[in-house]
C-alpha cells in the first residue's frame, strides 16, 4: 500500500504524471511568456516542459485539485469575477492600481494557493530532497482541508503585474522579516504569509485577500524600490475610488 503525502491515507496506487501547476495556466504561459521554476541557486526558465510527479498523491486528491485548478483558471486566465478596476500613474510612469473581484473568491484563491504550495512542497521532497514549509506543512496540509479557509490562518495578499507575464513555481521570500511562500500565475504574484503567529506586514494589512473583499494591487514589475511607497499608498487609491 502506497501513503497518500496529502491526505495521508493508503491506496495501492497513486495518481501518475500529476501537474504541480495547473495544464491550462500553464499552456498560456508558453504561448505567451515563460515558466520559471525557481530553486535555491537557481532560477530556471521551462519553455518546453513542466513539473510533473509520479507517487505523489491519490485520485481523490488529484479530483479536489482539479476543481482548484478550474476555478483558478476562470480567476486568471478568464478573468470571470472582476467586478471593478482603477489604474493610475505616479512617479517614473509606474501603474498603480485596484482590480476588486467578487468577495466569494476569497477562499477558493486561498485553497488553491495552498494546493499548488503542497503539490511544489512535496514535489522537492521527492525529487530534490528540499523542505519548503517545514513545520508549516502539516498546518497547511490541515488548513486544506477544513471547510472553509479561515481569514487570520495564514494571510494571503495578490499583487498583479501589467507587464508580466510567466509562472513562477511557490519559493519561500521574506518580508520585513516574515517568513512567506510565493507562486506567480500569469500576471498574478499570490503571497501567504507563513509564520506562527500568522502576522503580515503592516503595509499589505490593506491587501489582504479575505472571505469580506478580494481587492488587488495593481502595479509593474520593474519597481522593487518603489514596492513599499505603493502598497502604502493603496489606502488613498481606495478612498478615491469610493
Amino acid at each position: 500500500m502506497l501513503k497518500c503525502n496529502i491526505c495521508n491515507n493508503s491506496f495501492e496506487t497513486l495518481k501518475s504524471n500529476t501537474h504541480i501547476i495547473p495544464r491550462c495556466l500553464i499552456v498560456e504561459t508558453k504561448e505567451n511568456g515563460k515558466n520559471v521554476y525557481i530553486s535555491p541557486r537557481k532560477l530556471h526558465e521551462r519553455n518546453q516542459t513542466d513539473l510533473v510527479l509520479d507517487n505523489g498523491w491519490c485520485e481523490f486528491c488529484e479530483k479536489l485539485f482539479s476543481e482548484d485548478d478550474a476555478f483558478a483558471k476562470l480567476f486568471i486566465k478568464d478573468k470571470k469575477y472582476i467586478i471593478g478596476q482603477r489604474t493610475s500613474k505616479i512617479k517614473n510612469e509606474i501603474e498603480l492600481g485596484i482590480e476588486e473581484h467578487e468577495a466569494t473568491c476569497g477562499p477558493p484563491l486561498k485553497r488553491f494557493l495552498v494546493g499548488i504550495i503542497l503539490r511544489h512542497s512535496i514535489f522537492l521532497m521527492i525529487k530534490e530532497s528540499l523542505d519548503l514549509l517545514g513545520p508549516h506543512f502539516e498546518a497547511l496540509r490541515e488548513l486544506y482541508f477544513t471547510s472553509k479557509t479561515s481569514d487570520a490562518s495564514y494571510p494571503l495578499s495578490i499583487i498583479k503585474y501589467t507587464d508580466l507575464r510567466l509562472m513562477g513555481y511557490p519559493t519561500r521570500e521574506k518580508y520585513q522579516g516574515l517568513n512567506a511562500v510565493s507562486g506567480i500565475f500569469g500576471s498574478y504574484k499570490m503571497i501567504l504569509f507563513v509564520n506562527k503567529q500568522h502576522l503580515c506586514p503592516k503595509e499589505f494589512e490593506q491587501l489582504l485577500i479575505t472571505s469580506k473583499q478580494v481587492r488587488i494591487l495593481v502595479t509593474t514589475s520593474n519597481d522593487s524600490n518603489m514596492k513599499k511607497e505603493i502598497i502604502k499608498r493603496i489606502t488613498d487609491l481606495k478612498g478615491k475610488e469610493e
